[in-house]
């Protein structure tokens, strides 16, 4: 018997894509192996209960061991046999179905993976100090130009600002608070406090 899910969040990207219908076939642990991507409950404090799609790093005496292919480290607590919906088999992404891999074919997708991490600590170690020195110069936004939508919200905790590119967020700006984040490479061309110097389009 095979069950369908839809997946959301970003801890299996790379792998799965927010709306990906996955099939998943119910299993006992004892026919799950590593590298296997097991669909599992979680219960919450509140009563709810959560169902995270994580794959198998190993198996210890009576659960598993999970890690979300884009996860920097391992899941905090075993999946417990009980908890265990099943094994993804397959997923369907816009009408193409595709299988999902486990076992050996598993084990090396996310390890291939989870190699982005240090990978990412070693380039932002070395690149730090030409991209701020390129950040503190404003060549980029001489050179580029994207169209940034901007959309401004009233809170509990006065207006939120944010800044959209292609629907996406790429900044917030809390007036009142003073408070200012904006996502890399979109720092190069927009600068706190996002005010009419700024060099933002709308």
């Amino acid at each position: 018997m095979t069950n369908t899910r839809y997946y959301r969040g970003p801890s299996m990207s790379g792998t799965f894509r927010p709306g990906d219908r996955l099939h998943y076939t119910p299993t006992p642990i004892s026919r799950i192996g590593r590298g296997d991507v097991v669909i599992f409950m979680v219960r919450k404090g509140n009563g709810k209960a959560e169902y995270p799609v994580h794959r198998v790093v190993s198996k210890i005496p009576g659960g598993l061991i999970t890690r979300g292919d884009n996860n920097s480290g391992i899941d905090k607590l075993p999946v417990l046999p009980g908890d265990i919906m099943g094994i993804v088999t397959h997923l369907d992404r816009k009408g193409k179905k595709r299988p999902v891999h486990g076992g050996f074919r598993g084990v090396f997708r996310s390890t291939f993976l989870h190699a982005r991490f240090p990978l990412k600590r070693i380039l932002k170690f070395f690149l730090k100090k030409p991209y701020n020195a390129v950040k503190r110069s404003g060549i980029i936004s001489t050179l580029w130009h994207p169209v940034l939508k901007k959309a401004t919200f009233n809170t509990p905790k006065g207006p939120l600002i944010k800044y959209l590119y292609r629907g996406r967020t790429i900044a917030y700006w809390w007036p009142r608070q003073g408070l200012f984040h904006c996502k890399k490479p979109f720092d190069l061309i927009l600068r706190p406090p996002c005010s009419a110097d700024s060099k933002d389009r709308d």
